[in-house]
């Protein structure tokens, strides 16, 4: 049984999750366009494979019908303990019922969009402007092609995405993140409110970042992680919670505790005890994260590193 860690740096914001306690696959749906050899999902793996989790990701057909079949096919087949939406993928994510989900930049509304697309489609050369418009990149990739009768679909299989996950009745987690700077917030796309709507003000985090997630990934170094790791494990198992650890925009270590949806023994004065001791018997370890986060993750850090390799290059030595 691993407890499973992603660990992010965006902008001056750094968070350890601690989602969930996963013993074998992670299915990441991606988005319109996306496929197998996607980036995020990639990175996912490098991060999850030494854990000996796999995180499978395969190309899914554009038609939602032909995708919905597709997809449930590989959940009866790798029987996966996480499923992961990313923007357009996020409503067939939804229809994966009895299983926590993650969502990246989850696009809810684009469904919406597609319908008023699908009668423009009927136009001579439509079709073909938008299919050469948002040709995919080379490789393993989901091929795109914008008609009328695939348009269409998408207003139902929004509608039966929501319904299915409303039908799970709030017992298993949808978390989601979304970028400050996401263009497609401002079309509606991408909504904040619908999905606080939807899933309630707990139920997201923001990232400093545009939909992609386009911004460098950073980790720590391997020794803290191994012994966040360890620390995370034990709180989320003694406290029955996902236990949080990171840094606010100020380079000070914090904690969080979220309870399990329908925990209504959950012992909050409890918690901040555990938390105060571990506070004070594991003090080192947070002293070094902040050095670590001043050093690496503030300009007067990478002022002073530049100084350093100024000052080795003079003396002839390297870094």
């Amino acid at each position: 049984m691993v407890c499973v860690y992603l660990f992010h740096i965006k902008a001056k914001i750094v968070k350890i999750y601690n989602f969930a306690t996963i013993m074998g696959n992670v299915l990441y749906i991606h988005g319109m366009g996306g496929g197998g050899d996607s980036r995020i999902p990639s990175i996912l793996s490098e991060i999850l494979s030494p854990e000996g989790i796999a995180v499978t990701v395969r190309t899914y057909d554009f038609d939602p019908e032909v995708a919905a079949v597709q997809i449930a096919g590989w959940v009866r087949e790798l029987q996966p303990e996480l499923v992961i939406g990313e923007s357009l993928g996020a409503l067939q994510a939804m229809r994966v019922r009895g299983i926590p989900h993650m969502y990246v930049s989850p696009a809810l509304n684009s469904a919406l969009y597609f319908e008023p697309l699908a009668w423009l489609s009927l136009i001579p050369g439509v079709t073909r402007f938008f299919d050469n418009y948002y040709r995919p990149r080379e490789g393993d990739r989901q091929p795109l092609h914008f008609t009328f009768r695939t348009l269409r679909k998408y207003r139902r299989h929004r509608k039966e995405a929501l319904a299915a996950s409303a039908a799970d009745g709030g017992k298993y987690m949808n978390l989601a993140f979304f970028g400050t700077h996401d263009h497609y917030r401002r079309s509606g796309v991408v909504s904040v409110r619908s999905w606080r709507r939807l899933f309630g003000k707990d139920s997201y985090f923001m990232y400093d970042g545009t939909h992609f997630m386009e911004e460098e990934f950073k980790f720590l170094p391997d020794a803290i992680k191994e012994d966040l790791k360890k620390i995370c494990i034990m709180m989320a198992e003694k406290l029955n919670c996902t236990f949080m650890v990171g840094f606010d925009d100020n380079g000070d270590v914090y904690f969080e505790t979220v309870k399990h949806e329908g925990d209504f023994d959950f012992d909050d004065i409890g918690a901040e005890l555990e938390i105060k001791r571990l506070q004070k018997e594991e003090l080192e370890l947070f002293r070094a994260m902040e050095l670590w986060y001043v050093i690496f993750c503030t300009k007067e850090g990478e002022l002073a590193k530049m100084e350093l390799q100024r000052r080795a290059a003079e003396e002839g030595k390297t870094l």
